[in-house]
C-alpha cells in the first residue's frame, strides 16, 4: 500500500486506496503448495503484515457487540417476514444470538473500526515463480470492522466445510499442516504486535483466542446461509481436530 485517504474531501471527491502495478500469477494454495516451508512461511508472514498494515485505515463506529446485534436483528426480522425460510431457522437466529456475549466484549459506544480485505484467498493475492508476494488485489468486499470482528486468518487458512450430499465435512481441512501454518501465521502477528502495541495488540488478542475458530464461523454465519445452516447442524461449535 503506497497512500490512502478515507475521507470524500480529497481531489477525487472519494475514499481511495493507492497500490502497486505488478505482474504475476494467482496464489495457489494447498497441502502440497507451496512445497518448500520456507516460501510458505516467507509468504504467510508478508500476508501478517499487510493485515496489519491496513489497520492504519480508521473511523469511529459501533461497538462489536452492536455490530453483531444488529446483524442478527436484521436476519431475525427477515425470517419473520418469510424472505428468510427454514423449518428452525428462527431458533437457530436465537441461538446464535445468545452467544453475542460469549464472543465479543463490552466496548465504550464508539470505537475504531479498521480496514479488512475479506476476500484475501489465493485469486485476489498475485506471487511469482518463486511464490513470493507481488501483491493483494480486488477491495471490492473490504469494509471497516470493530477489532474483535476484524481479526481474523486469511481465508487460505481457514476450515471452510464441504457438502457431500446432505452432509457438512468439516475435515477437509483440518489437517496437521493448516494447524502448523495457522500457528506460524498467528506468531508473525505476535511479533508485529510487540512491536507495535496499540491496536495491533487487540488484533493479536482477538486473533488468538482458544475459541478462534468457533468465533469466526459463528462471525461468518451472521451473513452466509450457507454457513448459517453449517454452523446450526454443529450446535455453533465446529467438529474440528487440529485446533
Amino acid at each position: 500500500m503506497i497512500a490512502f485517504d478515507d475521507k470524500y474531501a480529497n481531489h477525487l471527491g472519494h475514499p481511495w486506496i493507492a497500490f502497486l502495478w505488478v505482474n504475476g500469477q494467482t496464489l495457489k494454495w494447498s497441502i502440497s503448495q507451496p512445497k518448500q516451508e520456507l516460501r510458505r512461511n516467507a509468504l504467510m508472514e508478508r500476508i501478517a503484515r499487510i493485515n496489519v498494515d491496513f489497520l492504519q485505515v480508521q473511523k469511529l463506529g459501533c461497538s462489536a457487540k452492536t455490530w453483531m446485534e444488529t446483524k442478527i436483528t436484521r436476519k431475525i426480522k427477515r425470517v419473520e417476514s418469510g424472505a428468510l425460510q427454514g423449518a428452525n431457522i428462527l431458533k437457530e437466529c436465537e441461538d446464535q444470538e445468545r452467544l453475542i456475549d460469549r464472543y465479543l466484549p463490552l466496548q465504550c459506544e464508539e470505537v475504531p473500526h479498521v480496514l479488512v480485505h475479506n476476500d484475501l484467498c489465493g485469486n485476489n493475492i498475485i506471487v511469482n515463480e518463486k511464490t513470493e508476494l507481488q501483491c493483494v488485489i480486488d477491495l471490492g468486499q473490504a469494509e471497516m470492522l470493530p477489532i474483535p470482528l476484524a481479526a481474523v486468518y486469511p481465508p487460505f487458512l481457514t476450515h471452510d466445510p464441504t457438502q457431500e450430499g446432505q452432509e457438512i465435512n468439516w475435515a477437509a481441512r483440518d489437517t496437521e499442516t493448516m494447524q502448523r501454518d495457522r500457528a506460524f501465521y498467528l506468531g508473525c502477528i505476535r511479533e508485529l504486535a510487540l512491536a507495535k502495541g496499540g491496536l495491533v495488540e487487540e488484533y493479536y488478542t482477538n486473533l488468538a483466542r482458544q475459541d478462534e475458530i468457533d468465533k469466526y464461523w459463528w462471525f461468518v454465519a451472521v451473513s452466509s446461509i450457507t454457513m448459517h445452516k453449517a454452523m446450526a447442524a454443529c450446535n455453533w461449535k465446529p467438529p474440528v481436530k487440529y485446533q
